[in-house]
């Protein structure tokens, strides 16, 4: 008689235990997460406990409930957004509403493993079909495809293995939305006359006129601009270091889209 399985565990990004199980062939595979919060003693009992039930019934593969092939892509993005989320990534929260608006409809009851190319290419024609609906921009499609493509990505190559579910990434070949569907939109520009008018009027309270005269002559952004503080002030050196930008749904400070 062999000795007790007492399993191997793994804490994965967003705080869960997983437990990785030998199969009656000899290979191991990851189980899927432990879904409660639970202290690293009470792993250990769980995993040991699902080891040795892997034993007993001779398992040859991972039972449904534990098998983390048989996760949907909407609950392997869900694990996906909370651990972008803990490495204080800017854009997670429009990612889900992309996802959830755009993404999920078509693709969030699939297990995540078995997603192809085809049907990622099945959503981009979707996509380019609501661009000429014009119920989309050509850049807001272009963007929810950014979110599924990365996604896919990251089934494969994640950083935390724990999100490794995939041998492969479907996307890698798949082509974005068209981007000839794009328009050019005609931008519109203060001319010097406009801007003197603009910040010499009484009629425009004097903060508003000093927040216009900072965008004009540093082109920074808004979440750029709300960030500044004298510190990044070199009066000496005639310059002005814009190096962070204030997140508007969180309230934090994060660093410049462009570093």
């Amino acid at each position: 008689m062999g000795r007790p399985r007492t399993g191997t565990k793994r804490l994965t990004a967003d705080g869960f235990w997983q437990a990785r199980l030998t199969l009656n062939d000899g290979h191991q595979e990851w189980a899927r997460p432990f879904r409660r919060r639970m202290t690293e003693q009470e792993a250990d009992v769980l995993a040991a406990e699902l080891s040795e039930r892997a034993v007993k019934e001779n398992w040859s593969t991972i039972p449904e409930e534990f098998d983390t092939s048989r996760e949907t892509v909407s609950t392997w993005f869900s694990r996906w957004s909370k651990y972008r989320q803990s490495r204080g990534g800017a854009s997670w929260q429009d990612d889900v509403s992309r996802f959830e608006q755009h993404i999920e409809p078509l693709l969030g009851r699939l297990p995540v493993r078995e997603v192809t190319r085809e049907q990622l290419e099945r959503l981009v024609r979707k996509l380019e079909a609501k661009v000429t609906a014009k119920e989309l921009s050509w850049k807001t499609a272009y963007n929810i495809w950014c979110v599924a493509s990365r996604m896919f990505a990251d089934a494969k190559a994640a950083r935390d293995p724990a999100l490794r579910v995939r041998p492969d990434n479907p996307a890698a070949e798949v082509l974005r939305p068209d981007p000839a569907m794009a328009v050019n939109k005609a931008k519109a520009f203060l001319y010097p006359n406009e801007f003197l008018q603009l910040v010499t009027c009484e009629g425009v309270p004097l903060r508003w006129r000093r927040i216009y005269a900072i965008a004009v002559y540093t082109y920074g952004r808004a979440g750029e601009q709300a960030a500044l503080s004298w510190a990044d002030v070199d009066l000496a050196g005639r310059t002005i270091q814009i190096c962070k930008q204030l997140n508007a749904k969180t309230g934090k400070l994060t660093t410049t889209k462009e570093k």
